[in-house]
This record gives structure tokens, C-alpha cells and sequence, in this order.
């Protein structure tokens, strides 16, 4: 009977310590797992802080552009009022010029030119008349061609 209880004692022993050694494997087991889930916890938060700088980064950059942006249009609109003012302007010069030309031509040069034309063509022809009025021509466009370069 001491062999089966001896036999006995063995197999407890044998069966305590099998149970032992899958304790300590799965214990081991276990907390390599847990690193493991640590591990790539630690790596997913680096991961989700650099992504997150990123970002913050990228809004930085997209804000300056905006401005930018933003920049750009009112000196776009700027420039277009300008020139639409520098065109009108234009315009009104241009008027005036028109206006000025046709009243140097009509009034001052076609006029006095008749009137010296008239006077040549008479039977008797008044030389000293025609020669007086080419002369006021001649002085009206001197002193419009100033106002002309201005």
C-alpha cells in the first residue's frame, strides 16, 4: 500500500507541479500579452499626438493662405477700382481733348481761313485782310498747342 500511496503522492506531486508550470506559463503568458496591448497603446497615443500636430499644423497654414488669400482680393479689387477711375479719367480727358481740337479747328483755324479765302478771291483782293486773319490762325494754334502738351 506504501506504493500506491507513494505512486499516489507522485502523481499529486507530478499533477501539482504540471498545474504549477501552466500557472507560471500562463502568468508569463499573460503579461507579455499585457506589454504587448501596452506597447501598442503607448505607440497608437504617439501616433494620435503626432497626427494631431499635424493637423494643427496644416489649420496653421491653411489660415495663412486664407489671409493670403483675403489679401490678394482686396488688392485685386483695389487695383480694379483704380483702373476703372484711371479709365474714366481717361474718358474725361480724352472729352476734352475732342472738345478742345473741334473748337480750335471750327472756330479759330476754319473761320479766319474762310475769311482770308473769301478775301483773296475778291475781284480786288484784300492781301492785307487774308494775311491779318492767317495770323489769328496762326496764334490760336500756337497758344492751343501749349494746352495741347500739358
Amino acid at each position: 500500500m506504501t506504493d500506491k500511496i507513494e505512486v499516489g503522492d507522485w502523481v499529486v506531486r507530478r499533477a501539482d507541479t504540471r498545474l504549477h508550470s501552466g500557472l507560471e506559463y500562463g502568468k508569463k503568458y499573460a503579461e507579455e500579452l499585457l506589454r504587448q496591448r501596452d506597447n501598442k497603446i503607448s505607440q497608437l497615443e504617439r501616433d494620435l499626438s503626432s497626427q494631431k500636430q499635424e493637423v494643427k499644423n496644416t489649420r496653421t497654414i491653411a489660415s495663412e493662405y486664407q489671409a493670403s488669400n483675403k489679401n490678394l482680393k482686396k488688392q485685386l479689387e483695389d487695383q480694379q477700382l483704380d483702373e476703372r477711375a484711371r479709365r474714366t479719367h481717361l474718358r474725361d480727358s480724352e472729352g476734352k481733348v475732342r472738345a478742345k481740337a473741334f473748337n480750335l479747328l471750327s472756330e479759330d483755324v476754319l473761320e479766319p481761313l474762310r475769311l482770308s479765302l473769301a478775301a483773296l478771291q475778291r475781284e480786288n483782293p484784300k492781301t492785307e485782310n487774308a494775311a491779318h486773319q492767317i495770323e489769328l490762325v496762326l496764334e490760336s494754334i500756337e497758344r492751343d498747342l501749349q494746352w495741347f502738351k500739358e
